[in-house]
């Protein structure tokens, strides 16, 4: 894999909340404004995974049947189309991950050495878009999936959207600096084309486990 050196955020971003302690995920039916410091914070976060000498990540090929890999498809044909991807396509593929997500969450036995279901961490899952441009500009972007609790820089509400949906919104706290750590993100996902219109590759890690495999939840079940 190339060294990427530095990139570009869309603006295609959204948070869905994954609590598998309740009977669904409550997706946001808007996207989710970024507010500038997250950006700042999630650009640098970014960046450190992509560099060679990040611990603990695992590298994998997309499955032709995977439901990431048809949301990813959906998102790049839109980008194909219109120039950028839709948003209204991007929050479609979003929710899509995160009703499967979630129910890898809720369903599989597997988390460390706990067997039951529901002992996963409930958490928030952002979604969003990045293009490397430097050393040279990436014509496919990568797809972000963070599996995150996030950080008390930051309050995350649901607020009414249209006659019975939600938004995610983002607060900041006066003071505090946004930022990502590696204690609070859970797990990451980090995908891109391959070169092949059948496979994608995908770049993760499991910061939250500390183990050098990936929570079967999350690579198995989800990716």
């Amino acid at each position: 894999m190339e060294t990427i050196t530095d990139i570009a955020i869309h603006d295609r971003f959204v948070i869905h909340v994954l609590d598998n302690r309740l009977p669904a995920a409550q997706c946001s039916q808007a996207l989710t404004p970024l507010p500038d410091g997250l950006r700042a914070s999630l650009h640098r976060y970014l960046l450190a995974l992509l560099k060679p000498q990040f611990r603990r990540k695992r590298y994998g090929r997309f499955q032709s049947d995977s439901v990431v890999l048809h949301a990813y498809q959906q998102m790049l044909a839109s980008l194909r189309r219109h120039g950028q991807v839709e948003a209204t396509e991007f929050l479609t593929a979003s929710q899509r991950l995160a009703a499967h997500l979630f129910e890898a969450m809720r369903q599989s036995p597997h988390n460390g050495a706990q067997a039951r279901p529901g002992a996963i961490t409930p958490g928030d899952l952002l979604v969003g878009l990045f293009q490397g441009t430097e050393p040279e500009p990436v014509p496919e972007p990568w797809l972000f999936l963070i599996k995150v609790g996030l950080e008390t820089a930051l309050q995350r509400q649901l607020q009414p959207y249209g006659a019975d949906g939600v938004q995610t919104v983002l607060t900041l706290r006066e003071g505090i600096i946004p930022r990502l750590s590696t204690e609070k993100v859970h797990k990451f996902a980090l995908i891109r084309f391959a070169g092949d219109p059948t496979t994608y590759d995908v770049l993760m890690a499991d910061p939250q486990g500390g183990k050098p495999d990936i929570a079967k939840f999350f690579a198995a079940d989800f990716l």
